[in-house]
Formats: C-alpha cells, sequence, structure tokens
C-alpha cells in the first residue's frame, strides 16, 4: 500500500514532493527524538521520586524511631513525676507534721523557759528583798548600838520603813548631826526623820529646824503623839502644786517653796517629800530651786528613796548645778529596805563613806 501511494505521489505530484518528504522524515525523526527525551526525562523523573520517597520514608523510619525513643523516655518521665508527687505529697505530709512537732516542742520549750524565767525573776527578787531586808536589819543594829549612849536622843523608838526613812538613813542622820552639828536644818516630808532631828535641835538652842508638810490632818497626829520637845522646831505648811520641770511635763512640788526659803543658808537638807512614787522623770525637785544659794561652805543633802527613777535624775540635775558652781563635792549612797543618797561638800566627804 504504501508503495503505491509513494508511485502515486511521484506520478502526480511535482517534483519538489522529494523535498517534502525529506522534511516530513525529519519532522519524524525529530518527535521521535522527542519521544526519547520525554521517556527519558520521564524515567529520570521516575527514578528521582523512587528516591527521595525512599529517603523520605528513611527518614520517617528513622523519626518514628527517634520518636519512639522520646515518648518512651517521656512516659519513664511521666511515671518518675508520679512517683515524685505521690512521694513529695507524703514528704510534705511528714514534713508537715514535723513541723507541727516542732512547733508544739517549741512552745512547750518557750512556755518553759517562760515559767523557769519567772520563777529565776521571783528568786531574784526575793533574794534581793531579803538581800535588802539583812541588809536593813544590820543598820537597825547599827544604828541603836550608835545611839544608845547619846546624851540628846531621849526617845529611841522609832518606825522606820515603807513610806518612812529606813535605818540606814536614821544612822547616817544620826552621824551627821552628832559629828557635824549643823546649825540650820531643812527638812521635806514630816515623820521618823523629824523625831530625831527635832530632839537633837531641842538640846542646842542655837539650831534651827524647819520641817516641810502639807497635810494638816498628818501635822495635828504627829503633834499630838509625839512627846518629845520640838522646842526649836517649826512645821511649815505648803500645799502641794503639779508643775512642768526642764523636759518633764508634771512635778509634784511644795507651792510657794522657793519664795520661802532661797534668802536662808542651810548647812542640813533632808529630802523625804513630796509624795513621788509616781513620778516618771524627776521627783522631789523643790531643792533645786534654791541651790547653790542656799548652801552653808559645808554642806550635806540627804535624799532619800534614792533607787527611783525619778530620783535619780534629780540626785544627777543637783550635781550638775553643783559642777557648774565649781562646788566641789562627795556622793555616797547607802543601801537597806531602800535606798539613801549622800550629797556633801568636800570637807564633808567621809560621810559619803560611813
Amino acid at each position: 500500500m504504501a508503495n503505491k501511494v509513494k508511485a502515486f505521489l511521484k506520478r502526480f505530484l511535482p517534483s519538489s514532493s522529494n523535498t517534502f518528504m525529506g522534511e516530513v522524515a525529519q519532522l519524524k525523526e525529530q518527535l521521535r527524538r522527542m519521544q526519547e527525551e520525554e521517556l527519558k526525562a520521564v524515567n529520570d523523573l521516575r527514578s528521582l521520586v523512587i528516591d527521595m520517597t525512599s529517603d523520605i520514608s528513611d527518614r520517617i523510619e528513622i523519626m518514628q524511631g527517634e520518636l519512639s525513643q522520646v515518648k518512651a523516655r517521656s512516659d519513664s518521665a511521666i511515671a518518675q513525676i508520679s512517683h515524685l508527687e505521690r512521694g513529695s505529697e507524703s514528704g510534705r505530709q511528714s514534713i508537715a507534721q514535723a513541723d507541727r512537732e516542732i512547733m508544739e516542742s517549741v512552745c512547750a520549750l518557750e512556755k518553759r523557759l517562760d515559767e523557769l524565767s519567772s520563777a529565776l525573776k521571783s528568786v531574784g527578787t526575793n533574794a534581793e528583798k531579803g538581800a535588802r531586808s539583812a541588809s536593813e536589819a544590820v543598820w537597825a543594829n547599827v544604828f541603836h548600838d550608835t545611839c544608845i549612849n547619846s546624851d540628846w536622843l531621849d526617845d529611841k523608838a522609832f518606825s522606820p520603813g515603807r513610806w518612812a526613812v529606813g535605818y540606814q538613813m536614821l544612822y547616817v542622820m544620826y552621824r551627821i548631826l552628832d559629828e557635824v552639828r549643823p546649825k540650820n536644818i531643812l527638812e521635806l516630808g514630816l515623820g521618823q526623820s523629824t523625831k530625831l532631828c527635832a530632839q537633837y535641835a531641842a538640846h542646842n538652842s542655837d539650831v534651827t529646824h524647819q520641817v516641810v508638810e502639807h497635810d494638816e490632818d498628818w501635822i495635828g497626829f504627829f503633834r499630838s503623839n509625839y512627846s518629845a520637845s520640838m522646842a526649836n522646831t517649826e512645821i511649815v505648811m505648803l500645799d502641794r502644786e503639779m508643775k512642768p520641770f526642764i523636759n518633764d511635763s508634771v512635778v509634784r512640788c511644795f507651792a510657794g517653796f522657793e519664795e520661802r526659803f532661797s534668802a536662808q543658808k542651810f548647812d542640813l537638807i533632808i529630802v523625804d517629800a513630796p509624795y513621788s512614787a509616781d513620778m516618771k522623770k524627776f521627783a522631789r525637785v523643790d531643792v533645786l530651786s534654791i541651790i547653790p544659794q542656799c548652801l552653808c561652805d559645808d554642806f550635806v543633802i540627804i535624799i532619800d528613796d534614792a533607787h527611783r527613777i525619778g530620783e535619780k535624775h534629780t540626785i544627777e540635775e543637783i550635781e550638775r548645778v553643783l559642777k557648774a558652781a565649781k562646788i566641789d563635792h562627795k556622793i555616797g549612797r547607802y543601801h537597806g529596805d531602800k535606798e539613801c543618797d549622800v550629797i556633801c561638800s568636800r570637807s564633808l566627804s567621809f560621810l559619803a563613806t560611813l
């Protein structure tokens, strides 16, 4: 058939048909090559896809293996965490219980320590009271032995203690009266010390003894029950008032005290009033309104209840005033149930160590 077609074409087509046929042959050749190239490209692509698929499969397999390992480790970790949580809960409960037991022990120990501290404080307080009482008893014997043969102390019955002066102060006062022989005595507070000073003044006509007291009823009671002579003793009744002093807002004082005594001179001042147990900073400051101008060259100031804070500050202020005035002095303290301080001129310094 093909030969018949070629013969027909050769018979009826012009001579250029050979050329046409050549071109057709070329086209067919080109088409064949293109088909081969396409087939090769398809094969190459298929090989590439196969290679990539294989590589991806390998990677997926590796990743699946790693994922399995991670999951296994995660499961292990979760199991460990769960175990730890259970253990931690148990541990927390144990710790909480231990904390409670420790706190109970601490509270019990603190309570016991408080009890021991209170007991120790009580023992210390009782021991101090015992020591003070023993000291007071000694002072009582010393006082009575000292004045037993006194030529001017006729009434030797005293009731010291509590609000009154103690035996240590009576002893010091007796020594001062008997040996220093003061002439002008100022006493703040009517009481047991007055019995001593009044008898001394009554036996010495050149002695003046003034006692400051605010309570009219107490003055009347004292006069009616005190049998010894008060010939040279004057009781000066001054009301009490509250007024500021230095940095203290209120201090109990005798009204008109400075006006009454600032122009006088004293060689013995005894301070045991006004009432001062409730004072917080200063107490019994009246004497500070008249010193140093009221002091003789040789002087003694005795202050009872020197262990209390108010009196301590007043004593410190007295010393400051004396130092500012360049007055050489000595101070000594005597201990019994209470304490009293003796502040004296340097010439009488032995009175600080009786």
